[in-house]
């Protein structure tokens, strides 16, 4: 006889449009979470290196220079889907090509990415998570004394 509590706890998988959506493993969240956080410096120094990073770009852009400011903004209007759909194929084990090629053979249309992502965010549900994580911020927070005042302390008169 088997034990069916080893069958619940093996990560639930799902293909759709050719692609296995599994639960996300702790390794793949941290670094989707580090790609996350370095995405807008990223997509800055990739797409307008010219400016130096994101202080060069601000001083550009408060130049008010039209011609300046409409390079940007054509820029980043290319880029930053460019940038999505890497980060989206890093994070969803999805070939690169799959979403940035127009010649490959098997491309996910619009709507395909979109069904695969909101079909990825359903199994990687993180609701229980953070409220967990709530619950232990409050059982680890520092204790302090009640001093009957609100602040914990009685203020100073003058």
């Amino acid at each position: 006889m088997r034990d069916e509590s080893i069958k619940m706890s093996l990560p639930e998988t799902k293909e759709l449009h050719g692609v296995k959506i599994v639960k996300l493993p702790v390794a793949r969240y941290i670094k989707a979470l580090n790609t996350l956080e370095n995405l807008p410096n990223i997509i800055i120094n990739s797409v307008l290196p010219e400016f130096g990073g994101l202080s060069g770009l601000l001083v550009q852009l408060q130049s008010g220079d039209g011609n300046i400011i409409e390079k940007i903004v054509v820029r980043l209007l290319t880029a930053v889907p460019t940038e999505f759909c890497r980060l989206v194929s890093e994070l969803l084990n999805i070939p690169e090509e799959r979403l940035l090629d127009v010649d490959n053979e098997n491309p996910l249309s619009l709507n395909d990415l979109i069904e695969i992502i909101i079909a990825f965010w359903e199994m990687n549900d993180m609701t229980d998570f953070f409220g967990n994580v709530q619950q232990l911020k409050k059982l680890t927070a520092p204790k302090t004394a009640d001093t009957g005042y609100k602040d914990g302390l009685q203020s100073l008169k003058a």
